[in-house]
């Protein structure tokens, strides 16, 4: 590949200080799993911010349809390679696409291993994520919202998924449920963290020889939590109090 930034990758920024680097304001807990990808393998590629609001207008003319039904038909992260004229949709299809154009990079899903990750990462991964929605809603909307075009999509996005429930009751629910699910998140990093150690990747990573498409979905429900809550918040503490989570997060900090 050459040195020039030929991948694209769309992702979506935040409210935050203006000299923040791309790295920085990336907050997505879907789009930094391939921003970690590409740091991963290495791959030269630049950043186009695209906001929430403008997803769906900024992915048609990519050539892309409707990755899923509901109130969000087009989703990030996306990339286009344009060294093969690719555009990709979805996190686990990106890595594959990664894997196979770029064979001489480090492997994100090695051979006989796409099924155990995607089992792992839907299971254990989201459903870690999953439990806090209710807590989470209130700083993406205060961090992520960089308009008021945002800020409505926001809103008629969540309220549909909650079957027409106001935001506000939701980010109620979320305040209200903080000390369970602070419990639950505890619970659902211990998970991962038996996982990785049976997974034979040594103490921190499922990846054998190193990070996995697995881990870097790990690294990035780890710190969308972070960066868009702050240290300080409960769920946040959860994270940096737990000794493996803690230290999962230095040995990554190298890809992010």
């Amino acid at each position: 590949m050459s040195e020039s930034n030929s991948i694209i990758l769309y992702d979506f920024p935040r409210k935050g200080p203006q000299n923040m680097s791309d790295s920085e304001q990336s907050w997505s807990g879907n789009t930094l799993k391939t921003r970690y990808a590409l740091n991963i393998k290495r791959l030269p590629y630049r950043t186009e911010w695209v906001r929430l609001s403008g997803v769906e207008a900024k992915m048609k003319p990519l050539g892309l349809k409707p990755s899923q039904p509901g109130p969000m038909p087009y989703t990030l992260p996306t990339i286009m390679d344009t060294s093969t004229g690719q555009v990709i949709n979805d996190s686990f299809a990106i890595a594959q696409y990664l894997d196979k154009t770029y064979p001489d990079t480090p492997m994100l899903i090695p051979p006989g291993t796409a099924a155990l990750q995607r089992a792992f990462v839907d299971k254990v991964v989201t459903q870690l994520l999953y439990e806090a929605v209710p807590v989470l809603m209130r700083p993406v909307y205060t961090k992520g919202c960089l308009d008021d075009a945002d800020a409505a999509h926001y809103r008629r996005t969540r309220e549909a998924w909650y079957g027409g429930k106001p935001l506000e009751e939701i980010m109620k629910m979320g305040d209200k449920g903080l000390e369970k699910t602070c419990e639950a998140f505890r619970k659902g990093l211990d998970d991962i963290e038996r996982y990785a150690k049976e997974a034979g990747g040594g103490d921190h990573f499922v990846g054998e020889e190193g990070p996995w498409f697995a881990d870097t979905a790990v690294a990035a429900a780890l710190m969308f939590t972070l960066k868009m809550c702050g240290e300080e918040h409960a769920l946040s503490k959860v994270i940096l109090e737990h000794e493996w989570a803690s230290q999962f997060l230095v040995k990554f900090q190298k890809w992010m």
